[in-house]
């Protein structure tokens, strides 16, 4: 009866396998009576896959019994796994999406930080720009204001005092005049490497505008001290300066002015600086003024 019942099933097998769901599943069915062999009672083989296939895909298998006193039966079902599988519409679509997001997420994330890094060299790019002066790459004035207030603010709390210097170009004009602004560039290039490299680290040397600039010098003993640094300052500007109209030569004159002993703010101290430089220039140039009035 059982084996009836199979084969009127065995049947309907034919129709339904022409439904691409079925295509590829095998069906045995067998009966495993006792005391008898095992009796193959129909077999569906689907379509044989290909070697990567069977290497690669999953296949799955699935075994049923029919129990029964007298032809116990069992029905096995199996599906070797196919590129077919993969490939409808909707795995394809899903496929798509995931290689799009294995690709554009690394991409997207690259790219964010580098907009970050981009940022980050831009605010300080910026920043730079802001705090020195083009040409010289010196500190600009408002630079140079922010380490004064510094510089105050220590001698306020310690009382050690500070000097204030104004370095100007003598005969700047007769070389731009000559050579051009060109050359005249090149030249103040050289003589603000040359004050920086005479300075110390706590020291300041700012582009003040034009052939001038604005020196800081922290905790100096006194007039003496700051006079020894304009003296090394003076010297390293004599020198002959290479430029492309060739070997150039200047001299420049260096006002001091002291804190607390002529003033105890910038403008007071750039003012009395500007004087005692003005001075020397009247002396004859290349030389040193120390500002002799009161404090402002």
């Amino acid at each position: 009866m059982m084996a009836l019942l199979l084969i009127k099933t065995q049947a309907l097998i034919p129709a339904r396998s022409r439904e691409a769901e079925f295509a590829n599943v095998s069906v045995w069915a067998t009966i495993n009576s006792s005391g008898n062999p095992e009796t193959l009672l129909f077999e569906q083989n689907a379509p044989k896959a290909g070697g990567l296939e069977r290497l690669i895909l999953p296949r799955f298998t699935l075994q049923l019994g029919i129990d029964s006193a007298s032809q116990p039966t069992q029905v096995r079902f199996e599906h070797q796994s196919s590129w077919d599988d993969f490939l409808h519409t909707d795995n394809v679509i899903i496929l798509l999406l995931l290689s799009a997001a294995l690709l554009g997420v690394p991409w997207a994330t690259r790219r964010h930080y580098l907009s970050i890094d981009r940022a980050e060299i831009e605010q300080e790019r910026s920043a730079y720009l802001a705090t020195h002066d083009l040409l010289t790459g010196l500190p600009n004035r408002f630079l140079f204001s922010d380490r004064f207030e510094h510089t105050l603010r220590t001698w306020q709390r310690t009382g050690q005092s500070f000097a204030l210097m104004l370095a100007d170009l003598d005969r700047f004009k007769d070389i731009n005049d000559q050579h051009g602004h060109d050359v005249g560039d090149q030249v103040l290039i050289a003589c603000a490497n040359r004050m920086a490299a005479e300075l110390r680290s706590c020291d300041t040397v700012a582009r003040h505008g034009g052939d001038e600039f604005i020196i800081l010098l922290a905790n100096v003993l006194g007039i003496d001290d700051a006079e020894n640094a304009a003296r090394k300052v003076l010297a390293a500007v004599s020198l002959p300066i290479e430029t492309t109209a060739g070997e150039v030569r200047l001299t420049c004159s260096i006002g001091i002015a002291i804190c607390p002993l002529h003033g105890t703010n910038l403008d007071v101290l750039r003012r009395a600086a500007d004087i005692a430089m003005y001075q020397a220039k009247e002396r004859g140039r290349d030389l040193i003024g120390v500002y002799s009035g009161e404090a402002g």
